[in-house]
């Protein structure tokens, strides 16, 4: 008898716990649970938050671009040189929103991002040198040479970039029923890329100025200087924009129901793209104005309002290489928080034919008498106008998602 009573005890407690667990007899008979055999939500949208580490190519590029011209210099008389000698590892906060989907029967995906970014407090070192003849015949034959050994240093830097990238995914292994390998893929995509540099800094000078091989400590020329020390004010701005497809390998696998491992590794091919560069150089005063002479004072006021610039449009070509990291803990279900690792390297190959002075700043050189100077300024760069610049970077990043 006491079967049977154990037998209709368990009958009538059986239906209350299917119910209070919200699944069917038909499941509940069964000999597996029900939860682990759903399927897994690869699908996600996210919330980024990632640190960068920006050795950049726009802090570089600009003192290529004053080199650019050097056939220019040579043609009025002049040498000159630009040497980077410390370029600043940027560091940099960013954000991201973006959506990975994978299709029903897992064969394909796609993912869309939005990103943007914001780096500051880098420093920058350059030196320089210049060498400027000049011969005036009137009233007498004067021989005039300038030479100037300087050092730039940039303390107010600033970079920030905003990205638009979109990629679809084919997973050539989805037949396997190892979770291990079927989620390799090949992706294919395109992306899209505008990032903004801005330098202000800071020009020390020591000047060496003779005529007729002896050395002047007053007397000012167009664009020369008076043996003694020197001081500039400086600031580049340089815009570049980026278009470019992408090609790579991905993979992911989940590892039991709550952790996954990804990786990429993409080429960043046939990029286009480019900008427009400004750079502008103002003396600032280090000593009272000459007074004896007022031609001489004229000279003196000419080269402090004067300013050295240069600006102009850049084309450019891109070609790069990025791989990725990441670990997903799925607390849920539905959510998600993965922590990625990425490092990514652009080559630019930039053409400057059209960088020249501005046009008031060349005119100055001809007011003043400086007729080869106002020639070289006006001209298109005399040779190869083609710089070269390596962008790297390091990113470190946390993210969540809503799985679906």
């Amino acid at each position: 008898m006491n079967w049977i009573k154990k037998t209709l005890l368990l009958a009538l407690i059986a239906p209350l716990a299917l119910e209070a667990q919200e699944i069917s007899v038909e499941d509940a008979l069964k000999d597996r649970p029900i939860g682990p055999e759903a399927p897994l939500k690869y699908s996600a949208g996210y919330v980024r938050l990632k640190s960068l580490y920006i050795d950049s190519a726009l802090t570089k590029v600009g003192f290529e671009f004053l080199n650019s011209r050097l056939l220019n210099d040579l043609a009025a008389r002049k040498t000159s040189g630009q040497f980077l000698q410390k370029n600043p590892i940027i560091r940099g906060l960013g954000g991201e929103i973006g959506l990975t989907a994978v299709s029903d029967d897992e064969t394909r995906g796609g993912h869309f991002h939005f990103g943007y970014f914001k780096g500051r407090n880098g420093h920058l070192y350059s030196s320089g040198f210049a060498r400027n003849t000049k011969t005036y015949t009137n009233p007498i034959t004067l021989a005039v040479v300038n030479i100037e050994d300087s050092i730039s240093a940039y303390d107010d830097l600033s970079l920030e970039g905003m990205e638009l990238e979109t990629w679809s995914e084919y997973y050539f292994m989805h037949s396997t029923k190892n979770p291990y390998f079927k989620f390799f893929g090949l992706r294919f995509g395109l992306g899209a890329s505008t990032e903004k540099s801005r330098m202000r800094g800071y020009k020390a000078s020591s000047v060496l100025t003779t005529e007729n091989g002896t050395p002047t400590t007053t007397n000012y020329y167009p664009g020369i200087l008076p043996t003694g020390p020197a001081l500039r004010l400086q600031q580049m701005d340089y815009r570049q924009n980026d278009l470019y497809l992408i090609a790579g390998l991905s993979y992911r696998a989940p590892i039991g129901r709550m952790h996954e491992l990804d990786a990429s590794v993409e080429s960043l091919l046939f990029g286009v793209g480019g900008g427009y560069y400004e750079f502008s150089e103002r003396l600032v005063p280090t000593g009272p104005a000459p007074t004896s002479n007022p031609i001489n004072t004229a000279m003196y006021i000419s080269n402090l309002s004067a300013s050295t610039s240069l600006e102009g449009p850049v084309a450019s070509i891109l070609q790069g290489l990025r791989f990725r990291l990441g670990y997903t803990f799925k607390p849920s279900e539905t959510v998600g928080i993965r922590i990625m690792y990425g490092q990514t390297r652009r080559s630019y190959t930039m053409y400057t034919p059209k960088i020249k002075a501005r046009d008031e700043d060349a005119a100055a050189s001809l007011i003043l008498g400086d007729i080869e100077g106002y020639v070289s300024r006006t001209i298109k760069s005399i040779g190869v106008s083609k710089v070269s610049v390596v962008d790297l970077r390091r990113e470190i990043s946390v993210e969540i998602q809503s799985r679906y």
